[in-house]
């Protein structure tokens, strides 16, 4: 028990570091995209003109602006995330009297996932609201702020609990989306065709599950960054009218179609990783 606990944190450390450093700059202009509405700004139309302008306005290290702050959540993200999930699962599967994987239902998947999703956002949550903030471009923060600069700033204006902004459709979206990719790749895992090819099957897992549940994603951006300068939203429901009738529904899909484009190789990538080094451990 002891070395499947630390084969699957390895695993888990070398699955984040290579898949996040990979596509940061895709998940940089994504962000962008979906928080620019909030600014009154335009500069992140398209992949290539949005990779273009950062580099001009910030240079080549601009495109990894927040990767280590992103690795600093993604890191133990995915390490609880397998962990919890590969344990949970053999909980369910004693509990349940099989011995395989694949003897599961797709629901027992689901429950597994989304308890793994619940515990991973809770816990990771702080990081990742001042992840958001800080990888705004200098037109939005009208100037550099530090990591540590940010998340005393949060503290100072709010308490501790200002640490968990925007956390409502996070709670909300984040579990369903972590439980859909878990289960659906897991579920996909146990055939005995070519979808159960670790790559293919991670990436129509995250195909899938982050095209359900974006929209709540995009609200989440835009709450994480209301009140660093001024106040636009009093609240979700403000945020959710507010974003409806400036922009309609196209509004919470802003940057969906770089996620979609990035959602097979981040998320092929992630799992192919993950079973290799597992494998090899």
């Amino acid at each position: 028990m002891k070395d499947d606990w630390s084969k699957y944190i390895i695993s888990g450390i070398f699955s984040a570091s290579i898949t996040k450093t990979g596509i940061a700059p895709f998940v940089r202009v994504k962000t962008l995209m979906q928080i620019q509405t909030y600014h009154n700004t335009n500069n992140y139309t398209n992949l290539y003109d949005s990779l273009k302008f950062i580099v001009r306005n910030e240079g080549f290290r601009g495109l990894y602006k927040g990767n280590m702050i992103n690795l600093a959540k993604s890191v133990p993200n995915y390490c609880m995330k397998f962990t919890v999930n590969e344990y949970y699962i053999k909980y369910l599967l004693e509990k349940n009297g099989c011995k395989h994987m694949n003897e599961l239902n797709f629901l027992k998947l689901l429950e597994a996932g989304v308890l793994t999703g619940v515990i991973q956002t809770s816990l990771m949550y702080p990081i990742d609201l001042v992840r958001t903030r800080i990888i705004q471009d200098k037109q939005m923060l009208g100037r550099d702020i530090s990591i540590p600069q940010c998340a005393r700033e949060i503290v100072r204006k709010g308490g501790v609990f200002a640490l968990y902004t925007g956390f409502l459709p996070t709670i909300i979206s984040a579990p369903i989306y972590v439980g859909l990719s878990l289960a659906n790749y897991q579920y996909l895992r146990g055939r005995d065709d070519i979808l159960s090819n670790s790559f293919i099957a991670g990436s129509i897992a995250g195909i899938s599950s982050q095209s359900l549940t974006y929209p709540g994603d995009t609200i989440k951006k835009q709450l994480q960054v209301n009140g660093m300068n001024s106040q636009k939203y009093t609240g979700l429901i403000d945020c959710i009218k507010m974003m409806y009738r400036t922009n309609g529904i196209g509004g919470f899909y802003r940057g969906f179609a770089i996620n979609t484009a990035k959602a097979a190789p981040e998320l092929g990538l992630k799992f192919f990783v993950y079973e290799l080094f597992k494998q090899y451990l």
